[in-house]
């Protein structure tokens, strides 16, 4: 037995060591029995079954056996220990002839007495890989590999004193294989299980268990690795998060860490609706007949299957066949168990009433999700013609990463908030920039996406999981680069953004994304750029050129008149932009059209100036899915210049040593950015400590190219969750160095 305590700056220093057997040690299953005493059940030698029992200091630095009992002479694997009782304990083992037994035992507190009492033979064909967790005071669930491998969850009744054992039920939950079982509590009725199931992928499944353990009901299950998915370990993070550790790839036996979201009713993967009424785009990880089931927590009218049948249907989805530019919204007509039926990667859209039960009163927020076993192959959404706009979704019960997706004549992908800016407004990524936070797509999201120069499609598979899980940053790859204006009114904002790419071309290229009108009218403010007469959200722009490029920048203040249109009013605005991921080689200058003046935007931080009105456009666009046109003159001219780079490119943009800079903005809140150089391909760790030395945040664990580097960090912990105001520390290590900077967060 082996204590480590970790240390900032160090993997784990060991405090102590006891080697307790001589013999074997295999199938270990430790708990704690009091203060400083702990219990172990183990195969010893031959095989055979052992329970140890030992003291340990509260500091760690001792270890000293107490009592062992010899309990199984036949075989004791894959062992399973759990408390039942304060001095009685329930175990869980492979057994003589592979068989699965349940056996008990009391230990004392002080660990001296250790006394089988009683021994359950529960299955006589096999009993492989257990996993045994407590239900309720007297009732116990285990998981297991039973007969042909086949996965099973088993329960039981255990007497407090440990007298009796009964089994209550039992249910084969995989025919395919049940192997490698992590058994976690979830809730007071809900348990979730992690094992290798058929082809030997790695599966999640989620069961409710009665307390009396009479019933057990698989709710939902996950197939989240689909190369291997060996000795799993399951716990419980948040409320709402587990984190999994397993072997994967057969070949390698890499080891992986995987987080997931599982609900108190076994559900994984799903949104909250809040706010106010308004479109909201969906997708689900299931498909065919859902869509009633999904969308249970909503008001749905019109359609067959809905709340109510009369009035206009408040679901559609996209069509984008036929022409260019002629995706046309079409609304359902039934969404009963027999009606529309939804392919996998694809979604549609609803529309949000705030009274989802039509009893007068204001719902939100509410929480969507659905159960069954979830859709884990890969999804593909194509034949969308060049110029059209398709609907599609995450398929999903996690979140997945734009980048990562696979494209054919696609580049950029928009997501409708409802509440961004104040109004409501399409967020974009083109794989460098946008407002579409790091390109993370969520669960049950949907999102548009523009097929540019051909026939478009995307492919979505389970590999494309965000490795971020929840934390959004993106780290700044080579020749890229990007600019992002922020605009504010005293009641809305929004943001447009200028990419820089290799593929980049003054005029208008695969990578610009579109500024889109929105779903509904309202008031706002607008922030685009023109390019041979397009409005855009993103502007991609050439990383290298010889020449200057300049274009419109407009910012547009707009209401709504009586016959749904646009009116352009005066109104005092305040623009901001962040330069941290522009290129060291490219300088930008804004000329105010309206008088004249030039402004350095390394110089000057921000401009505070007040929209014209010139007039009124259409709200809603000739199409489905419409762009703001261009009206008038627009307030700025950006002009974009390049420097040489030189010849020899790796001279200009290749660090010549290690360094870590301070983060810009210090003080912050709630986003930061942190710059590191890397000469050479190096092992790189950035993890962010508190003033008491503890971990926060591992921001970077993984092997990178030589490069200058820039992160994001919006101040959530290792969990998700956001950390409190204050000062932290973060630290790079990458090869022999190591340098520590302090930065402060404001609230």
């Amino acid at each position: 037995m082996t204590v480590f305590l970790s240390l900032v700056g160090l993997r784990a220093q060991e405090l102590a060591s006891q080697e307790h057997d001589t013999g074997n040690t295999t199938y270990s299953s430790i708990v704690q029995v009091d203060t400083d005493t702990y219990a172990i059940a183990y195969a010893g030698v031959d095989n055979d079954g052992f329970i140890a029992t030992f003291t340990i200091s509260a500091d760690g630095t001792s270890i000293t056996e107490v009592a062992s009992l010899e309990h199984e002479t036949a075989k004791s694997l894959y062992n399973s220990l759990v408390q039942v009782d304060t001095d009685t304990y329930a175990l869980a083992y492979t057994g003589n002839n592979n068989d699965g037994y349940i056996a008990t035992f009391t230990i004392s507190a002080d660990g001296s007495s250790i006394t089988k009492v009683d021994q359950l033979e529960h299955s006589t064909t096999n009993g492989e890989f257990n996993s045994l967790v407590k239900v309720d005071s007297d009732t116990y669930a285990v998981a297991y590999t039973g007969a042909s491998d086949k996965g099973f969850i088993a329960t039981f009744t255990i007497a407090a004193d440990g007298d009796n054992i009964t089994e209550v039920a039992s249910e084969e939950h995989d025919s395919g294989k049940g192997q490698y079982n992590s058994l976690v509590q979830v809730d007071s009725d809900t348990y979730a299980l992690a094992y290798k199931g058929g082809g030997d992928d790695g599966h999640i499944a989620t069961f409710t268990i009665s307390a009396d353990g009479s019933s057990i009901t698989e709710v939902a299950s996950f197939e989240h690795d689909t190369d291997f998915g060996e000795y799993n370990s399951l716990v419980k993070v948040d409320s709402d998060t587990y984190a999994l550790a397993y072997t994967s790839e057969t070949n390698n036996s890499d080891g992986y860490i995987k987080t997931f979201t599982i609900q108190s009713d076994g559900s994984m993967g799903s949104t909250v609706i809040s706010g106010n009424a308004g479109f909201r785009m969906l997708s689900s990880p299931l498909a065919g007949y859902i869509y009633s089931d999904l969308l249970d927590e909503l008001w749905t009218q019109g359609m067959t299957g809905a709340d109510d049948t009369n009035g206009d249907a408040n679901v559609w989805t996209l069509s984008p066949a036929g022409s260019q530019s002629s995706s046309s919204w079409t609304a359902l007509s039934d969404i009963s168990g027999s009606g529309a039926s939804l392919t996998a990667g694809h979604g549609f859209l609803v529309y949000v009433f705030p009274d989802t039960d039509n009893d007068g009163d204001d719902d939100l927020p509410v929480t969507l999700k659905i159960s069954g076993t979830y859709n884990s192959s890969s999804a593909t959404y194509g034949s969308v013609p060049d110029g059209n706009y398709a609907l599609a979704g995450n398929p999903y019960p996690f979140t997945i990463d734009w980048d990562n997706v696979s494209k054919t004549n696609v580049t950029t992908v928009y997501v409708w908030d409802d509440a961004s800016g104040g109004s409501g407004a399409y967020k974009s990524w083109n794989n460098g920039s946008g407002g579409l936070t790091n390109g993370l797509i969520a669960p049950l999201q949907g999102f548009l996406f523009l097929a540019v120069d051909g026939t478009g499609s995307i492919t979505m598979e389970a590999a494309d999981k965000s490795t971020s899980a929840g934390t959004f940053y993106r780290l700044m790859q080579n020749n890229t680069g990007s600019v992002g204006f922020n605009i504010v009114t005293a009641d809305y904002t929004d943001q447009t953004f200028i990419s820089f790419m290799n593929n980049g071309e003054a005029g208008i290229d695969a990578a610009d994304a579109n500024k889109l009108l929105p779903l509904s009218p309202s008031s706002r403010v607008v922030g685009l750029s023109y390019v041979e007469g397009k409005s855009l959200d993103i502007n991609n722009l050439p990383y290298e050129s010889d020449n200057a490029i300049s274009f419109p920048l407009d910012v547009m203040y707009l209401n709504v008149n009586d016959n749904s249109e646009f009116v352009t009013q005066e109104e005092t605005v305040t623009m901001t932009w962040d330069l941290n991921e522009l290129p060291a080689h490219i300088a930008m200058s804004i000329t105010d059209n309206n008088t004249g003046e030039v402004f350095d935007v390394t110089q000057v931080s921000e401009l505070t100036f007040t929209t014209v009105a010139k007039g009124s456009f259409p709200s809603s666009g000739n199409e489905a899915v419409s762009i703001y046109p261009e009206l008038g003159n627009s307030h700025f001219t950006v002009t974009i210049s390049y420097s040489e780079m030189g010849t020899d490119n790796e001279e200009h943009t290749m660090p010549i040593q290690y360094a870590l800079h301070q983060n810009y903005p210090n003080p912050f809140n709630p986003i930061t950015t942190l710059r590191y150089d890397i000469p050479e391909n190096s092992y790189v760790t950035i993890i962010i400590y508190d003033m008491l030395g503890r971990q926060v945040k591992t921001i970077i664990n993984h092997t990178q190219d030589a490069g200058f580097n820039t992160i994001q960090w919006n101040a959530p912990n290792d969990y998700g969750k956001p950390v409190s105001a204050g000062i932290y520390l973060y630290q790079i290590q990458a090869g022999g160095y190591m340098q520590t900077k302090k930065m402060v967060l404001l609230k």
